[in-house]
């Protein structure tokens, strides 16, 4: 029986009492991390307590869980490292999520809008994140080239991001096709501070061909050569410079969009990685 996610975690005694299969967790993240970091920004103080609080439970909750399980499949090895560093030693892999190649279409021409970015909202740091490059990196390339374009799409959309159109920013919401909407931009953002695990839409953005500049931590997880296949910046000042030097080097951008699909036709098929999945069932 897999479990996915820690949250699906609280079940596990009902599925002791009810099954005597073996019981393997799908850990999508080091949960407590994602909080543990984002309290670095929170610079409410009462709020930054109250994360210290949470991010104690969470991570005595993970503990206790990782070690009831018969096994645990981590979806990055940096997670797993973690894991086998600090918590445990239960049977454990690391197999990353992907994706049916077939699905995405390869970019045949570049979109009209400059710069576009797709997440869920309900997630604290997507909204993080997107507040970071709002206000700390999108003034300096509005600044530089004013007629720089910005379309951000995703689910639920805090109020507060209705200011934004007055920086210039195009909210579009939630979106029908995710896939037609990341290719309507030359550049593909990834602005994120916390997290952990794997970004699914790194994995998608590169299997879409398109040149992505992210964060590290945006970026966690996934296997690339930098400069090659993804550009990294994790300050304000440099993350606006890659996304002008990108926004200005036409050739430079088609290079990272083919790189980025063949990294994802190498390394996050679903074919290759559900076989990794098998072969760790069958050794338990």
């Amino acid at each position: 029986i897999q479990i996915e996610g820690l949250s699906m975690a609280v079940y596990l005694s009902l599925i002791r009492e009810n099954s005597d299969a073996k019981v393997v967790l799908r850990a999508h993240n080091i949960e407590h991390l994602i909080w543990q970091r984002h309290q670095h920004f929170e610079k409410n103080p009462m709020r930054k307590v109250y994360l210290n609080l949470q991010v104690d439970r969470l991570k005595e909750f993970e503990k206790q869980i990782f070690e009831a399980v018969d096994g645990i499949i981590f979806i990055t090895a940096d997670d797993e490292a973690v894991y086998k560093n600090n918590i445990g030693e239960n049977n454990h892999t690391a197999v990353a999520c992907g994706l049916n190649i077939e699905e995405y279409p390869v970019r045949k021409s570049e979109g009209e809008t400059d710069l576009t970015y797709l997440a869920s909202f309900d997630w604290l740091p997507n909204q993080q994140g997107v507040e970071w490059f709002v206000k700390q990196v999108w003034p300096t390339i509005k600044a530089k080239r004013p007629e720089t374009t910005f379309k951000l799409g995703g689910r639920f959309m805090p109020k507060s991001f209705h200011d934004f159109k007055q920086k210039g920013i195009e909210l579009v919401g939630e979106v029908e096709d995710h896939r037609s909407f990341i290719q309507q931009g030359k550049i593909a953002l990834v602005p994120l501070l916390a997290g952990s695990g794997m970004r699914i839409k790194i994995i998608e953005n590169m299997a879409l061909s398109m040149p992505i500049v992210s964060t590290s931590v945006g970026a966690e997880g996934i296997h690339y050569d930098e400069g090659e296949e993804l550009l990294i910046a994790d300050n304000s000042p440099d993350f606006a410079r890659e996304v002008l030097d990108l926004l200005a080097d036409a050739p430079a951008r088609k290079r990272l969009g083919k790189k980025a699909r063949w990294r994802a036709e190498q390394s996050y098929l679903n074919q290759t990685l559900g076989k990794q999945t098998i072969n760790f069932y069958a050794e338990l």
